[in-house]
């Protein structure tokens, strides 16, 4: 038989409600022994109970004690606990009065160590529970183990914030059924919430299925609103509408007496607010009048009247959440309908709440519409005329949203109008460290002001909310004091500011712990440098970040963003090496990646980034590098046939053109090769882009400019003659300007001056101007091949002058009518151009 040395047998007071799994209520309990008539208080604690802590649906007292209880107070529960669970965990048998543990004695114990939210709570409550099953047989105990305590310990491991939670809560359920212990619906709910938290939805509807076959009887509203709740929380919006229209559905058919209640409803528009889905905004208003119309509650035949003391603050949540889904929705008109559904609430006769006006702000800081300034006057003075009696955390959302508002505003009074209400908030003491963060990120992205005292207002402020308000500086607003000194080219600045960071995160400051944005944020200030030794100095940054996350800094893991700022840096400062250099960081990467190191892999456009370096190096060996790297990515994306690393036009032009610009011997051949290559793993279905136009001309470009020796050039032109005849004749590929011109430059260079090299000239001028391809390219190359003469013969007599100047003013329309200007070529993009 157990023993405690403590002179009282206690029971806490634990309500045996069934109560919503996501609204827990403080109650306060306390600890009384009543012996002969005299209350002796022994514990009292406060603590916010869940479902499985008011668990007691079957309470024994034990065999007919005459023991009442009574409630009291006391301030050490917390000792009385730590005395209760040494004795129990205690091998000890001393010769001590022996007091006997109750069941609900044992239930306050472990609730006590599940709201620690620790991992060192669940475990205890696990050695607790090991050790009582041991003497849990013994006929002298006045306590049993049941569902209850089981589903406070998986409540205990959910929320406990171990990496594989979940599991441990899984372990729990687990020994219940080796301990044939039922779960009721409480721990059923409990267990889904803890894969809600590992954001695992397919294992919380598993649970929810086997629950609906085990106690088919026993679902409540909250058990599915679990499941909305893991879909919404991944914006998985068609998912959790699919739950709600379920459970109607079940409900119409007889089949259920559960219906969706107001809650349901806040988390599925809470899902679209949180969905990529095309038209969320539009779906989330007509959630939003079907909630209207059918008077939609909570279900107060579940969880009682009394549980639910806070309903407005839901209802204006259901109100809100529809706000953000138009508000994220990109769609039109969102500043007018997010204005609509304010004018919804008042007309219901409802004072709108701190989280509506915040709301409606933000709609003005994502649209950022001409008047935003304005509006932001008048939306403050609306809430502050309405709203007298409000909370200071609900305040300080609304201003902080203001400023962010003037923040994002590109008006040219934002700033003096940001301080002002600054100041404003200063007086009446209404600032926090949002505030400072959003007032420096407003001066460091200040593009349209004096930046140098835009960064110096930035450093005032970050000094301010130290000195002045003893607010502790955050990882955020040393990023944003940052940035401001990099626009205004202090980037020396910047860099004492991430070496303090990394100097007080050493010394044990969390809240200055360095991140990627901090890291990323000065090699990009050293990208824009015009310092010689810019790309070093990135490099240098770029491997101080590494340090920190292989030092167990998990904020500064280097992601997909800092590679390609690193290898952007390295690429435009056209050092000797820098080829060689991006092109082993980028392998690096993948290798990381392919072991496992990383998650972080490049894609094919950073891979076409390296060889389009090895292409503008100078490298004696550019081509065959270019080439390569080529291979390479094709080599990787057949193995892992990952779509984000299939190799299109882009890449073999690149490659191509690296060849086009070598000086070595056979070079028209080796681009002639990569074309060939492209055109057959098109046709075998590796990739799916097939050779376009600038893949042909630039294989032509590497014939124009073959070495000058007669072999050289032979072979050359036999492969510009075959090129050129494919892309004219092949359908789907365009030839565009400049593949006349760069097929004009071939003759050129490739053919001697005589009649065969004119007449080869008229067929591809004819060619040009059949295809309303011609333009000032293709006549300068015109007037570097022909004679004036010749030229009058081709163009025309009155289109071209004495000098053998071809005037483009009377060129005809027709010969120029499919050329793209160059915005309209970028704008049709590289990859996309056939």
């Amino acid at each position: 038989m157990l023993k405690i040395t403590t002179q009282a047998l206690t029971i806490v007071l634990l309500r045996a409600t069934t109560h919503h799994a996501f609204a827990p209520n403080l109650h306060r309990h306390h600890v009384v022994e009543r012996l002969n008539g005299r209350g002796l208080p022994i514990g009292v604690f406060s603590t916010t109970l869940s479902d499985s802590e008011r668990d007691v649906a079957s309470v024994e007292y034990g065999r007919g004690s005459s023991i009442d209880y009574t409630i009291a107070e006391q301030e050490d529960f917390e000792d009385f606990v730590e005395t209760i669970t040494r004795q129990i965990l205690s091998d000890d048998d001393d010769d001590e009065p022996s007091t006997i543990l109750t069941t609900n004695m044992i239930l306050s114990i472990l609730s006590y160590y599940s709201n620690l939210e620790t991992v060192e709570g669940a475990e205890t409550i696990e050695k607790i529970l090991r050790r009582l099953e041991t003497e849990s047989g013994n006929d002298e105990n006045f306590y049993s183990l049941h569902c209850g305590h089981y589903t406070i310990a998986v409540t205990a491991w959910s929320k406990s914030g171990h990496p594989k939670s979940a599991e441990k809560a899984t372990q729990i359920v687990n020994r219940m059924r080796e301990l044939d212990i039922n779960l009721n619906e409480v721990t059923y709910n409990t267990w889904m919430n803890a894969y809600v938290i590992q954001n695992d939805t397919a294992r919380v509807k598993e649970i929810l299925q086997e629950m609906e076959e085990k106690i088919p009887d026993k679902m409540r509203v909250q058990d599915y609103n679990v499941l909305i709740l893991a879909n919404s929380r991944q914006g998985r919006a068609k998912e959790a509408e699919q739950i709600v229209k379920k459970m109607v559905d079940k409900y119409s058919a007889g089949k259920s007496l559960v219906l969706p209640d107001l809650i349901s409803y806040q988390m599925l528009l809470e899902a679209w607010s949180k969905s990529n889905e095309e038209g969320r905004g539009v779906r989330a208003e007509k959630i939003l009048d079907s909630i209207e119309e059918r008077q939609i509650s909570y279900d107060n035949a579940a969880c009682g009247d009394e549980d639910y003391d806070d309903q407005e603050s839901t209802t204006f949540g259901i109100y809100v959440a529809a706000m953000r889904a138009i508000i994220h929705s990109e769609e039109e008109d969102i500043i007018q309908r997010v204005e609509n559904i304010y004018e919804r609430i008042v007309e219901q006769g409802l004072i709108p709440d701190a989280h509506v006006y915040a709301t409606w702000l933000d709609a003005y800081a994502i649209a950022h519409p001409a008047d935003a300034s304005k509006k932001v006057s008048e939306i403050l003075a609306l809430m502050e005329k309405n709203l007298v009696d409000i909370s200071f955390e609900d305040e300080i959302v609304v201003y902080n949203t203001a400023l962010k508002v003037l923040k994002e505003t590109r008006e040219p009074d934002s700033v003096a109008q940001a301080e002002e209400q600054f100041e404003k908030m200063k007086s009446e003491g209404i600032v926090d460290e949002v505030t400072y963060g959003t007032m420096i990120a407003l001066h460091a992205n200040n593009n349209g002001g004096n930046n140098m005292s835009s960064a110096k207002r930035a450093e005032e402020l970050l000094k301010e909310m130290s000195n002045e308000n003893s607010f502790e500086a955050s990882t955020q607003h040393i990023n944003s004091a940052m940035n401001s000194f990099i626009q205004t080219e202090e980037i020396s600045k910047a860099s004492d500011m991430l070496d303090k960071m990394e100097e007080e995160y050493k010394n044990g400051n969390q809240s200055m712990r360095p991140n990627v944005v901090s890291y990323a944020t000065l090699m990009n200030g050293w990208v824009k440098s015009d310092d010689p030794d810019r790309s070093k100095k990135a490099e240098m940054v770029f491997d101080k970040m590494v340090t920190m996350f292989e030092s167990g800094n998990e904020a500064a893991k280097p992601n997909f963003i800092s590679y390609v700022t690193l290898v952007d840096c390295i690429v435009k400062s056209g050092e000797v090496g820098a080829a060689e250099r991006v092109e082993g960081i980028v392998r690096n990467m993948y290798e990381a990646y392919k072991q496992g190191e990383s998650d972080v892999k490049p894609n094919a456009q950073l891979i076409s980034t390296v060889i389009n370096c090895w292409s503008k190096s100078g490298d004696n060996n550019a081509g065959e590098r270019a080439e390569m790297v080529l291979n390479w990515l094709i080599q990787i994306y057949e193995e892992v046939k990952d779509p984000e690393l299939m190799p299109t036009a882009f890449q073999f032009t690149s490659a191509i053109t690296a060849w086009g610009k070598s000086r070595k011997f056979g070079k028209a051949a080796r681009a002639e090769a990569i074309l060939n290559k492209m055109k057959s793993l098109y046709e075998s279905g590796v990739i799916k882009s097939p050779p376009n136009a600038y893949c042909y001309t630039a294989v032509i470009n590497a014939c124009a400019y073959a070495e000058r020796d007669s072999i050289e050039k032979r072979d050359a032109l036999q492969v510009f003659v075959k090129t050129y005849k494919e892309i004219i004749s092949e359908k789907g590929i365009d030839p565009n300007h400049i593949t006349f011109a760069t097929a004009l430059t071939a003759l050129r260079n490739l053919l001697p001056a005589d009649e065969k090299r004119v007449a080869a000239v008229k067929t591809v001028f004819e060619k040009c101007t059949e295809m309303g391809m011609f333009d000032h390219l293709v006549a300068r190359r015109l007037q570097s091949i022909l004679d004036t003469e010749q030229l009058k013969g081709l163009v025309g007599d009155d289109k071209v002058d004495e000098k053998g100047v071809i005037d483009l003013a009377l060129i005809p329309a027709e010969w120029t009518r499919n050329v793209l200007t160059k915005q309209q070529n970028n704008r049709k993009g590289p990859q996309n151009r056939r």
